[in-house]
């Protein structure tokens, strides 16, 4: 026995020994999971899919470009372990001259996909190429030949080729998944190609997309992605126009068919759950982004439009490390300074003017890295900074350039009404409110705007309707409105406790529901 207990106490001993040693190389968390970060066979892959480039220009098939560039995109944002750069993010290479060394830089992206495209009678050409521009290396080079007609093919093909140059393994779940949304109706593709190519800007933009997608629809109403996108322009068409006009309806219709069709589909979660947080339904909004994210944790969009429902919702540090959970996986200058200004929200919303301000000058060093100035939103935030920490005269003056920037913003015309809100100006005030009311001002955030200016000038009862409708809105941001300065003319009307109640009601069970789940 004591043999026994002297060969057990050295290998006691030995087995420790080597545990500390590989403690020591290999790191504490690289050996609790087993592997070496640097060998981690499922490491992300940044990946950005620029627009493909015509061999010959021609007008009748000069969509395709873009079209093809989207439907690859949104393909393999099924896959977990690629984070792709959205189509917005990469549009602007269309016509341009790039270097691929900058593009990466840019886009915040070890792999880029080019290819170049000539449609010749019934057969279609792409020649693609997959390029490590960390390394300046070439991975796969293919000219891929199809017939027209199953152009959708392209779909199977390029995804499944790209992710074995990749050296990635799919689960079963993502291969199935990739096997979902193929067209069966080359007229109604055609139709949604045309539609996504388009850079929807006005209304009649936004109309012209409407008709091409509804069109597509009426011709095959099983391609998930088409009703989605067609949801979307019902979202953004009404956003145009102002005020429900039908079209959020509209939105929700289409966007839950496309759920049903296929409930996987990454942009249709995305786009419901914007519309809900859109039209004040912020617990539906935040469920659809969460359930997106168990799908796939690496799409930042998600991580963004949770962002926005937490603030709306009165989770401000949540809301501010969804944002910065979005910059960790795209750190593009376009998507730090989109997601910057609006972790500055809830930094005025704590009452933290300080890191607000800090978080403004970020944005101000990031623009100039990218040679451009601030636009009126920016101006107008960094007035509201201002107009927080008691500085009036900057307030007032960031207010005033945001007016110069652009004189037909809702931002300027919002910053506008401030100042005049301090200068005592009331009938000015109410000209701007009637002005801003005839919008029909849905968003909960934006409407609780018009408590300030109705707070500032004295005007309790409008106050307290629009406090009301700010919240019915989907706006229950109770730590804030609690503690709000610039409301504090209401805060002794019965009313206003009634309503203070009410948010802080849906705030406490929606942190109930939510919280943690980040």
């Amino acid at each position: 026995m004591k043999q026994i207990e002297n060969y057990m106490i050295k290998w006691s001993f030995t087995c420790n020994l080597v545990f500390l040693t590989a403690i020591v190389v290999l790191g504490v968390d690289n050996f609790f999971s087993g592997t070496i970060k640097a060998e981690e066979p499922h490491e992300i892959r940044r990946l950005a899919v620029l627009p493909f480039q015509a061999i010959q220009h021609d007008l009748e098939t000069s969509y395709l470009g873009l079209a093809l560039d989207h439907e690859v995109i949104t393909k393999i944002s099924y896959i977990k372990h690629i984070v792709v750069r959205p189509s917005a993010a990469v549009r602007k290479y269309e016509d341009a001259a790039y270097v691929l060394a900058d593009v990466g830089r840019e886009l915040d992206v070890e792999f880029v996909l080019t290819g170049e495209y000539e449609k010749e009678k019934s057969h279609f050409c792409l020649n693609v190429k997959l390029i490590n521009v960390h390394r300046d290396k070439v991975i796969w080079d293919e000219k891929i030949d199809v017939a027209y007609d199953e152009i959708f093919t392209l779909l199977d093909i390029i995804p499944r080729k790209m992710i074995a140059k990749l050296q990635l393994q799919l689960s079963f779940e993502e291969s199935q998944m990739l096997k979902k949304d193929i067209p069966t109706n080359l007229s109604a593709y055609e139709y949604y190609l045309k539609a996504i190519a388009l850079k929807p800007q006005t209304v009649d933009d936004w109309a012209d997309c409407i008709q091409l997608l509804e069109k597509s629809i009426e011709l095959d109403s099983t391609y998930a992605p088409a009703m989605a996108s067609l949801g979307y322009a019902y979202l953004q068409y009404s956003g145009k126009v102002g005020g429900r006009k039908g079209h959020y309806e509209l939105a929700e219709k289409t966007l839950l068919h496309a759920l049903n069709v296929n409930r996987e589909l990454p942009q249709t979660l995305y786009f419901l759950g914007l519309l809900y947080a859109k039209i004040g339904r912020s617990e539906k909004s935040a469920a659809l982004h969460l359930e997106g994210l168990k799908q796939n944790s690496n799409i930042p969009d998600f991580y963004s439009g949770l962002g926005y429902v937490y603030r709306y919702a009165g989770l401000l540090d949540e809301s501010i490390q969804a944002y910065q959970q979005s910059q960790f996986l795209d750190s593009s200058l376009k998507n730090v300074i989109s997601t910057q200004m609006q972790i500055i929200k809830s930094q005025i919303y704590k009452g933290d003017y300080h890191a607000a301000r800090k978080s403004y000058d970020k944005v101000i060093t990031y623009l100039q890295t990218m040679q451009q100035s601030a636009d009126e939103k920016k101006l107008f935030y960094n007035g509201v900074i201002y107009l927080y920490s008691e500085d009036i005269e900057r307030a007032i003056a960031y207010f005033d350039s945001a007016m110069s920037v652009d004189n037909t913003s809702v931002w300027s015309v919002f910053g506008q009404a401030y100042k005049e809100a301090i200068l005592a100006n009331n009938g000015r005030v109410l000209e701007i409110t009637d002005q801003l009311e005839s919008r029909d001002v849905v968003d909960g955030e934006r409407r609780y705007r018009f408590v300030h200016f109705y707070a500032q000038i004295g005007r309790v009862e409008d106050a307290l309707r629009n406090l009301q409708k700010s919240i019915e809105a989907g706006f229950f941001n109770y730590p804030y409105i609690r503690q709000d300065p610039l409301i504090e003319r209401i805060k002794n009307t019965e009313k206003f406790r009634i309503l203070l109640n009410q948010a802080k009601d849906r705030h406490d069970t929606f942190k109930q529901r939510f919280i943690g789940k980040l």
